[in-house]
């Protein structure tokens, strides 16, 4: 049997999927309508960064840009687009201040696809949107959420559906594609072909919206910012607080850090990932996707190759932990890293780039829990172990990171 499809109106109720008070977004707008300058930070990934979009001036962001710079004229608008394709809220909730600015107004996230559905994800993401709220101008946060109906994929449900149960907590408004536009394509087989776009193969990419796509969700944006135009005017402070605990800690238990955290990447010009020690067998290396977007790794292919980058530890009252972040796919011949913090080598963490998701994303790894205030050094070895089929040995690292 067919859904029914929906009408314009139930379009836009279904598209919002979590709406919230809204308290900080209605002070953004209030002060752009005043005439106060806005700046505006977009983080994602490959759909965000442009890929299925040929011109740069259809993608979501920059459409939304310009809805907001008509509607708001007196208002100078900085928009920040700091998307990284292939990454999700692992990467981002500790790497996020190399791609957008601190003094952020506004935070716009899209990060529903390249989460798995996973308890560490949805913690990884609490941590963003925690530190999102804690930037010093107490930014509006509002997330996207688009879709993909790839056989890559293993179900409709994505880490974003666990990403909601954040939002609620934090009162941070959820916007989503996927409910707008399913209930259509389900009504119409046909019209995905409507919404994704075509590849260089000129086959279906049923993992990125096209220019239609992007239009749709920043006009589904746009309609949820000028709905809380027209509600109120802002709520007062008492109703902008950010929850004493972290969904993820027991009701009693000590307050969570606000954290200071370093991040390393390889896709980061502000701190950009290069070893301390290397013994010559790593290389950074750039790939360039069908899509356009340039994907730069530090790799080694050979076993015993050996690095080491320093990472500092910030804080005493942090979390005195260390990670990395590396990919991780079926088809690209990946092996087994061993990875350690200082002397512990007893103590390495074992990293497999290969996995049977379908999927090329950044996965993220914890290398060391309850490590002291102060410079360290984390290693990682090349090992001669491989669960690739064909047993190749290649390892890719996106980032280090540590807090």
């Amino acid at each position: 049997m067919r859904a029914p499809a929906t009408g314009p109106h139930d379009f836009v109720i279904r598209s919002r999927a979590y709406e919230g008070l809204n308290t900080r977004v209605r002070r953004v707008l209030h002060d752009a309508a005043a005439g106060q300058p806005v700046k505006v930070g977009i983080i994602g990934g490959s759909v965000t960064f442009g890929q299925g979009v040929p011109r740069r001036n259809e993608t979501w962001p920059e459409v939304f840009g310009a809805w907001w710079r008509e509607r708001f004229p007196a208002s100078a608008l900085t928009l920040v687009n700091g998307a990284v394709p292939a990454t999700g809220s692992g990467y981002w909730s500790m790497c996020f201040r190399e791609h957008i600015d601190e003094d952020v107004d506004l935070v716009l996230t899209e990060l529903a696809i390249n989460d798995q559905r996973r308890d560490a994800d949805a913690e990884w993401f609490e941590w963003l949107v925690r530190q999102l709220l804690e930037l010093p101008k107490s930014p509006a946060v509002v997330h996207l959420q688009v879709f993909a109906l790839s056989a890559d994929f293993a179900a409709l449900s994505v880490g974003g559906d666990l990403h909601m149960g954040v939002a609620n907590y934090y009162d941070t408004p959820v916007i989503s594609l996927r409910n707008a536009l399913l209930p259509r394509i389900f009504a119409t087989a046909d019209s995905v072909n409507e919404y994704f776009s075509i590849d260089r193969f000129g086959k279906l990419d049923m993992k990125h919206i096209n220019a239609r796509g992007h239009k749709i969700l920043a006009d589904l944006l746009a309609s949820h910012l000028e709905r809380q135009l027209w509600i109120s005017h802002p709520r007062v402070a008492e109703h902008d607080t950010i929850p004493p605990l972290r969904m993820f800690q027991q009701y009693g238990s000590p307050l969570p850090p606000r954290l200071q955290p370093y991040c390393a990447s390889t896709r980061s010009q502000r701190t950009p990932l290069i070893p301390t020690v290397n013994d010559g067998r790593w290389k950074t290396w750039s790939h360039t996707a069908p899509g356009g977007s340039t994907k730069t790794y530090i790799v080694a292919k050979e076993p015993g190759a050996k690095v080491g980058f320093s990472v500092p530890i910030r804080d005493e009252g942090g979390l005195g932990r260390v990670r990395i972040q590396g990919l991780r796919s079926a088809t690209f011949g990946l092996g087994i890293a061993k990875c350690w913090v200082d002397d512990d080598e007893y103590k390495a963490v074992r990293i497999d780039g290969y996995w049977t998701t379908k999927l090329n994303v950044a996965s993220t790894w914890v290398v060391a829990t309850n490590v002291a205030a102060g410079e360290h050094m984390l290693w990682c070895e090349l090992t001669t172990h491989s669960n690739d089929p064909q047993h190749r040995t290649e390892f890719r690292i996106v980032a280090v990171d540590a807090a």
